[in-house]
């Protein structure tokens, strides 16, 4: 199940697993077992080292933001 995208990443800003985890606000190995499932979320993987773009890791932010009920 590996989901690697074979554009350059030179035009994207990107990010590693560490960084992934503190912005979605997740422990690296939950935040890990999401990514490494997740079939909309590719990777860069440079000798052994993987980052994921950022403007893939915010729209997987926005897709999973649910808005809080209005108590009117």
């Amino acid at each position: 199940m590996i989901n690697v995208i074979e554009k350059s990443p030179l035009e994207k800003a990107y990010l590693t697993l560490y960084e992934v985890a503190e912005m979605l606000g997740l422990k690296y190995h939950h935040a890990r077992k999401i990514l490494l499932n997740d079939d909309t979320i590719g990777f860069y993987d440079y000798y052994g080292k993987r980052v994921w773009a950022k403007t893939d890791i915010l729209a997987f932010r926005d897709r999973h933001y649910k808005k809080p009920e209005s108590k009117v």
